[in-house]
C-alpha cells in the first residue's frame, strides 16, 4: 500500500537497523509565496547520512542483499552436514564517482559481515576518493567515464561468482523500493501539520532515474 505510515512494512527491515533517516520536511516560505495559493515544501534528505537520498535504496538493498544471502548460506549448511554455521561475508561491489558510492558505504559499514567495493572513474575528485577510503571502501579508479567504471565492477562480479553483488547506483527495484519511503514520510508528515493537505506535485531530481522510479512506486 503505498500510503502506508513509515513505521509500516515498506524497507521496514532497514529502517529499524538504522541505516537510514527519517529527515524534515519543511515549508519553505519565498516557494510557497511564489507558487500561492499552493504550499511548497522541502524534503530534506540532504540530512541523511552520505548527504542525499541514496542512503534510502542502499539501505534497502544491502539489509535485503544480507538477508538473502545469510537464508541461502543457511540452507546449504542444513543440506551438507546439518550445521546452523551460515558465517561468511559477502561483498557489494559498485560503480559510482559521487553519491551512490557514499551512500553504499555507508550504508554496508553498519552491517554485519558486509564490505563494499566502489570503482569510481578517473574524473572522480579526490575528495570524494579520500571520503569513501575514510569511510572503510576498499576503491579502484578505471576508466575515463562512469561506464568503464561500471564495466569492470560488472566483470569483478562475474569472475567471483560467489559471495560478491553487483550494486547500481540506480537500476534496481530495491533501490526503487527504499526511495519509496520518502512519499510515506511525506504523507505521514503532512497529516501532522495540516488535516486538509494534499499532494499536487512532486517534483524531483532525475540523473539515471532512480529517484523518480523510488516517487512513482511510493
Amino acid at each position: 500500500d503505498s500510503l502506508s505510515s513509515s513505521s509500516g512494512g515498506v524497507a521496514k527491515d532497514a529502517r529499524s537497523q538504522g541505516l537510514f533517516q527519517t529527515t524534515p520536511l519543511v515549508e519553505s516560505l519565498p516557494l510557497s509565496k511564489l507558487c500561492a495559493p499552493h504550499r511548497v515544501y522541502l524534503k530534506l534528505d540532504l540530512l541523511q547520512q552520505s548527504g542525499s537520498f541514496k542512503d534510502r535504496g542502499m539501505a534497502h538493498l544491502c539489509a535485503t542483499t544480507q538477508k538473502v544471502y545469510t537464508a541461502n548460506r543457511q540452507r546449504e549448511a542444513d543440506g551438507v552436514n546439518g550445521s546452523s554455521d551460515a558465517d561468511g561475508r559477502i561483498k557489494v561491489i559498485s560503480s559510482s564517482g559521487g553519491n551512490a558510492g557514499l551512500a553504499v558505504t555507508t550504508v554496508a559499514r553498519k552491517i554485519p559481515q558486509m564490505d563494499v567495493s566502489v570503482v569510481v572513474p578517473e574524473t572522480t575528485k579526490q575528495l570524494v576518493i579520500d571520503k569513501l577510503r575514510s569511510l572503510g571502501a576498499d576503491v579502484t579508479v578505471h576508466g575515463a567515464n562512469w561506464n568503464s567504471a561500471d564495466e569492470l565492477a560488472r566483470r569483478w562480479v562475474d569472475e567471483a561468482k560467489e559471495g560478491a553483488v553487483y550494486v547500481s547506483p540506480y537500476d534496481n527495484p530495491l533501490l526503487w523500493t527504499g526511495h519509496s519511503t520518502i512519499v510515506d514520510e511525506v504523507l505521514d508528515q503532512l497529516s501532522e501539520t495540516s488535516n486538509d493537505a494534499k499532494v499536487g506535485a512532486i517534483l524531483a531530481s532525475v540523473g539515471g532515474g532512480g529517484l523518480l522510479c523510488g516517487v512513482l512506486e511510493g
